[in-house]
Order: C-alpha cells, then sequence, then structure tokens
C-alpha cells in the first residue's frame, strides 16, 4: 500500500468510525474505497449506538403516555387524526433542516422557505388560476431554487453557513413581508377548490390525514436514500469527514449542493400542504420554525457535526417536541412560555448531546489502539 493510500484509508477508517450509519455501508464505495476498507477491521455498533438511539423513542413514549392519562380525549380517533395533520408540516421542515446537518452544514432558512412556499402555494393555485399540478411544480421549485443558490455560496463560493443561511432567512422574510402586504386584499377575496387541493389539506387514506401519509412516504424515500444509494451514502460521509470524503475521491461540493437543494424542497413541500389546509398567508407564517426544527434534529440524538443521525431519529426528535408542545397547550400552557421551553429544551438537549460525545469519543479512543493491532496486516 502506497503512503497516499495509507493515508486515505485512515481518513476513512476515522469517517466510518465517527458514523455509525456509513459502518456497514461499504458496498456503496466504489471499488478502490472497498479495497482500502477492507485492510481495516469493520467496527462493529456497540451498546452506546443501540442506546442513542433508544432514548429519545423512550422519551417520545413517555410523552404520550402522560398526556393520554392528563388530557382527556387525547386517545379519541378524532384527536389523534388532528394530532398527525398537525405533526406532519413541522415533522418535514426537521427533515429538510436534517438533511443538511447530516452534510455537516446548517440551514437557518427552512423556515423562510417554508414560508414562502406557503405564499407561493396560494398565489399560483388562487390568483393566477394555475393548474394545482402546475402550481404544485412551481412551489417545488422555488424551494429547490433556494436551495440550490444556498448550496452554491456554501459549497462553491466557501462562504459561512451559518452567516450564509441567516442571510438568506432575513432576505426572504423581508421579500415575504412585502409580498404579503401587497397582495392581502387579493388572498383574502380569491377563493378557488378542487378535489385535488381539498386532498392536499384536509383529505384522508385509510383513516390517515393526506399530509402525514406524504410525510411517511418522503421519509422511507429519504432513509433508502441515505442509506442504500451512493449519493445518501457520500451525504453521510462527507457529513462524516469532509477530507476523509475528499481523499476517498467524493466531490464534496456537489454532495453540499444536493443536500441544500434538497432541504429547500422538503420545506417547501411543507409549505404546500399547509397552504391547502389552513389558506393563509402572513408574515409570522413559519415564524421561528427553523428553531424548532433544530431543537427536533437535536432531541433525536443527530450529531450537529455531520455523518451521523438517521430520518426516524429526526422523526422521533419532531415527535417529542410536538407531543410536548401541544400537551402542554391543551393543559392550557401560556403561549409565551412555550418558546422559553423550547429555549430551554434545545440548551438542555445541546448539552447532554456534548457530554455523551465527549464520553464517547473518550471510549473510542481507549479501544482504538487494540482495533489497529488487530487489523494491522
Amino acid at each position: 500500500m502506497t503512503q497516499a493510500e495509507d493515508r486515505s484509508a485512515s481518513f476513512l477508517r476515522g469517517a466510518l468510525a465517527r458514523s455509525p450509519s456509513l459502518r456497514v455501508a461499504g458496498r456503496a464505495f466504489s471499488e478502490r474505497e472497498r479495497g482500502l476498507l477492507s485492510r481495516y477491521p469493520v467496527f462493529r455498533r456497540r451498546f452506546g449506538d443501540s442506546l442513542d438511539a433508544a432514548v429519545p423513542l423512550l422519551v417520545m413514549c413517555g410523552l404520550f403516555a402522560a398526556f393520554a392519562l392528563l388530557v382527556p380525549n387525547y386517545l379519541s380517533g378524532s384527536n389523534l387524526q388532528q394530532l398527525m395533520r398537525d405533526y406532519a408540516e413541522p415533522c418535514l421542515v426537521a427533515l429538510a433542516l436534517g438533511i443538511v446537518v447530516f452534510a455537516g452544514g446548517i440551514d437557518l432558512s427552512v423556515g423562510a422557505i417554508f414560508a414562502l412556499a406557503n405564499f407561493t402555494a396560494l398565489y399560483l393555485f388562487r390568483i393566477e388560476m394555475w393548474p394545482l399540478p402546475v402550481a404544485v411544480l412551481g412551489v417545488l421549485s422555488v424551494g429547490a431554487v433556494i436551495g440550490a443558490i444556498n448550496g452554491v455560496l456554501i459549497a462553491y463560493l466557501k462562504t459561512r453557513a451559518f452567516l450564509t443561511t441567516l442571510a438568506m432567512l432575513l432576505i426572504l422574510r423581508a421579500g415575504l413581508d412585502f409580498v404579503t402586504n401587497a397582495y392581502t386584499i387579493e388572498l383574502a377575496n380569491a377563493w378557488r377548490d378542487t378535489e385535488g387541493w381539498y386532498w392536499l389539506g384536509a383529505g384522508y387514506f385509510l383513516g390517515v390525514p393526506s399530509n402525514m401519509v406524504i410525510l411517511l412516504v418522503v421519509a422511507l424515500a429519504l432513509h433508502l436514500f441515505l442509506t442504500r444509494l451512493r449519493p445518501g451514502l457520500h451525504i453521510m460521509a462527507t457529513g462524516a469527514d469532509r477530507k476523509a470524503a475528499r481523499h476517498a475521491g467524493i466531490n464534496t461540493r456537489r454532495v453540499t449542493l444536493l443536500a441544500y437543494v434538497l432541504s429547500g424542497l422538503i420545506a417547501a413541500l411543507a409549505g404546500l400542504f399547509y397552504a391547502a389546509r389552513q389558506s393563509s398567508a402572513g408574515s409570522d407564517t413559519g415564524l421561528g420554525w427553523e428553531v424548532t426544527a433544530l431543537t427536533a434534529v437535536v432531541l433525536g440524538g443527530v450529531s450537529l457535526s455531520g455523518g451521523g443521525g438517521s430520518v426516524g431519529r429526526v422523526m422521533i426528535g419532531s415527535a417529542i417536541l410536538f407531543l410536548l408542545m401541544s400537551g402542554l397547550l391543551r393543559m392550557n400552557m401560556p403561549g409565551g412560555a412555550s418558546s422559553a421551553l423550547i429555549g430551554a429544551t434545545l440548551l438542555g438537549a445541546v448539552g447532554i448531546h456534548i457530554q455523551w460525545s465527549r464520553r464517547r469519543a473518550r471510549s473510542r479512543s481507549v479501544r482504538s489502539p487494540v482495533s489497529d493491532q488487530r487489523g494491522a496486516p
């Protein structure tokens, strides 16, 4: 093995060690990458990995059980359907942020993209009278274009992800204020409904709300994409160790661009369903949803440094936050206290995540010399 190959293998091995989701994904790498990785032992899933996934799930189940006991008629069919319908859009926005976090980035503009997509859907469908399929494509295109702008600035122009998406958030919010004020009367007077539009906002499939059905389809597709297809695995590899991914021949700039485009697309999809369900657009639509999405990602145990976590964890984290907020609201908690609760939950989750990551890193550093000795050629 040449010195360059040994260095590449070391980088790849480090990426796999830091990203449990990639430890069993060797089949998605190229022949050269598999040749490098085959010289080292495969990292086995430790107890800590299972614990990482189990704790958020137990918290979610505990919250659901607690509110089922405390809130009257919480388990009624109508209430469960309403919970699913209200949960779908925030979870989609959390998934939009999550895919960027998987790639090692951050996107603070997902809430603004969601709000702009909400306005765009109402404008195209009810004011411009576009056919529903064309309007849907227009809304999704808006989200993808905004995501592509973020991706180009961050991946190719080397701007900071935090500052770039924060600036995009401010620009989109300013633009949303302008267009909502300009079209307030038109949106209030416009009325158009079709069977497809009604299904998007209030329909069911086998008793499950339409937006929840689409959420499950998107989540399954995204899971398969990240765990079975090469572009998705490259997203996880880039997030785990960008330098290792680059040494392995992965085009990390293109991967980063893809992550932001998918993020904008999913956030716009959430805005489309929200528009069909609420039939209203305002400057405060989606305000603070980026913070809620970030809290959901952290609560699910997703690593903010990238390369770790899964679609399921994001959904569980979003469910924890949603159950907590909706349950306390049903128990007549003041609205202002909910924002404080989100902030406190985010701080607590980040603190726990940091301490747990440090402990896991120390345990890995103790085990790594033994693994290196066993895998020595």
